[in-house]
């Protein structure tokens, strides 16, 4: 299977970290201040202006971000493959945050971009930063059977939405090093949900992506995944959303978690993943031989640093990486197409060059996969 273009779309809101900071409504304590700059992201585009957000009283209107952004990707990916709609026989599309519950994304998209009434769609709902990696082994089914197809797959990273309302009514943010101080078990549970939601503010930016995938194309090749969820029963409850209802306010809510555990987790998981991808055992030297390119899902620039770290990856082989995560923040199952259109786009690899793609997902779970360009 090979990838015929790549394309992205992001809303013209556009702030530093910095303008955020001003505009943030709870005061940060220095410590969390620090947690914030340590994320590695220093620009982000948002489907609202935080300002507008912010604002008393704030009425959303009728625009779907999601709906609009998707849209505009998958039609540049289109116009790059040199295809009209009708060319399109599956459209495959993955989402966190969106609009509706249901119809879910790739109904709407359908007529978005005009497809056929009748055309074949999917929507992965849910599987966050390892989604886009899941819809091409998807992708990869179908062109097993019809392989002279045109799937298009869209992925949406617009979800801001879900973090935007978590901090509205914060007034003090403390750190974890403050939080360990705090008395109660409960007000130290109270603090713990108030830095959360705020690093989710400061790191998560809105983006989609736009991909054609076919069986004979001349583009860079998808070359097999691995998936490897929940490998502890519970460790699924290392990072969630869940909606839940407040008593309180009588309305429903969704409430975030991040564990600590999360970037232990991610290491443990990436070695099993590439264990079973590339047939050894995870020994740094070999896996960073194998590839050219490390695609790795922006989650922060700590999941990044210790990635490299631990297999000594050079920061050339990870530049792209860091680089949407300063310009763009964490994009969930987006960020892996931002960085792959960024290395094509860039023109940095020869042909036969290869790169190592990684999806974490909350969940807990980890997408990985081979890509020769």
């Amino acid at each position: 299977m090979r990838v015929a273009s790549v394309a992205t779309a992001i809303p013209p809101n556009r702030y530093s970290t910095e303008e955020m900071l001003q505009i943030f409504p709870g005061t940060p304590s220095q410590e969390v201040e620090q947690n914030i700059l340590s994320l590695g992201v220093k620009f982000r585009h948002l489907a609202i202006k935080l300002e507008n957000f912010f604002a008393q009283p704030w009425r959303e209107d009728d625009q779907n971000p999601v709906l609009d952004l998707a849209s505009e990707a998958g039609k540049l990916a289109l116009d790059r493959a040199d295809l009209n709609p009708e060319d399109v026989n599956y459209l495959i599309a993955t989402t966190d945050a969106n609009d509706f519950l249901t119809p879910g994304l790739s109904s709407t998209l359908v007529p978005s971009l005009g497809l056929s009434p009748y055309v074949k769609h999917a929507n992965l709902q849910g599987m966050t930063c390892s989604a886009f990696l899941k819809a091409l082994e998807l992708a990869e089914d179908h062109l097993a059977r019809f392989p002279r197809d045109k799937v298009l797959v869209a992925v949406s990273g617009v979800n801001s939405s879900w973090f935007r309302s978590q901090v509205k009514a914060v007034r003090r943010v403390v750190g974890p090093q403050e939080i360990r101080r705090v008395g109660s078990p409960e007000d130290r549970s109270h603090e713990l949900k108030k830095w959360v939601a705020a690093m989710e503010f400061f790191l998560f930016g809105d983006g989609a992506a736009g991909i054609v995938v076919d069986g004979d194309g001349q583009g860079p090749e998808i070359l097999g995944a691995v998936h490897v969820t929940n490998v502890e029963p519970r460790d699924y409850s290392a990072g969630y959303l869940r909606l839940t209802f407040d008593d309180h306010k009588s309305c429903l809510q969704i409430l975030p978690y991040l564990d600590k555990r999360l970037p232990d987790l991610g290491l443990s998981y990436t070695a099993t993943a590439l264990e079973r991808l590339l047939g050894r055992e995870p020994q740094p030297g070999f896996f960073n031989s194998k590839a050219e390119k490390w695609l790795i899902h922006t989650g922060s620039r700590s999941i990044l640093d210790k990635i490299a770290s631990q297999y000594g990856v050079s920061n050339d082989k990870l530049r792209e990486s860091y680089h949407v995560l300063e310009d763009y923040g964490n994009l969930s199952g987006a960020s892996l197409p931002f960085i792959l259109s960024r290395i094509i786009g860039e023109k940095t690899t020869r042909p036969g060059d290869r790169g190592i793609m990684l999806g974490f997902g909350w969940g807990f779970s980890l997408s990985a996969s081979m890509v020769e360009f």
